[in-house]
């Protein structure tokens, strides 16, 4: 839902799911997808502490989907 809120050009809703999906399971397989994806919203939002605060923590989570699957994303 977060996606297509964010597709839709709706950040702040997009966000809300993102972070509650997130932190709804952590150690989910959509939980790195959806840390990055909430500091896009963020940085979208122009909300730029916020937006490097997901980035960093999803880098320093989860190194291996950075450098990996979500590594053009990221």
């Amino acid at each position: 839902l977060g996606r297509a809120y964010l597709d839709d050009g709706k950040p702040r809703d997009a966000a809300q799911w993102f972070l509650q999906n997130y932190q709804a399971d952590k150690k989910g397989g959509r939980a790195p997808d959806s840390l990055l994806y909430l500091g896009i919203a963020m940085k979208e939002l122009k909300d730029t502490k916020r937006a490097c605060i997901a980035i960093a923590e999803f880098a320093e989570v989860y190194p291996a989907e950075a450098g990996g699957r979500l590594k053009a994303t990221y």
